[in-house]
């Protein structure tokens, strides 16, 4: 499927605006730096791999009501992704994974650090288009 590049934009922006009062579950550092490049200026929270992710949910709970997790699409990324909206939300809390499923599906990235590339790609396809 080729990337949504007009969609990709509105979804972005629309995650920034949410992500001022819900916290960003992502899996690393470069993953932190990735969403800041495209100015994602709320909370983001690592998953830390010293904790169960079991132990992570429920202390990720204690503190907030909601996340938005945003994982890698890899196996690994979604297994992550599944096994901390199955605890989180257990415990009663609310996930957003719309982002995930979008990013997943129309954008063509792979990993969280892949974002900010496809992102100029995105804003760089409108003005060629004008072009032709």
């Amino acid at each position: 499927m080729q990337p949504d590049h007009t969609g990709m934009l509105k979804i972005i922006e629309k995650y920034r605006e949410k992500n001022l009062n819900v916290p960003v579950v992502v899996e690393g550092k470069n993953d932190v730096n990735s969403l800041r490049e495209i100015e994602f200026t709320g909370e983001i929270i690592i998953f830390n791999k010293g904790l169960s992710i079991i132990r992570f949910s429920e202390e990720l709970r204690l503190k907030h009501d909601a996340i938005i997790i945003l994982t890698d699409f890899d196996r690994r990324g979604r297994r992550l992704r599944d096994d901390i909206e199955k605890f989180f939300m257990s415990s009663g809390g609310s996930v957003d994974t719309y982002l995930w499923e979008y990013l997943n599906r129309y954008s063509g990235v792979k990993t969280v650090e892949e974002i900010p590339f496809a992102l100029s790609r995105s804003i760089m396809r409108p003005a060629q288009a004008g072009k032709s």
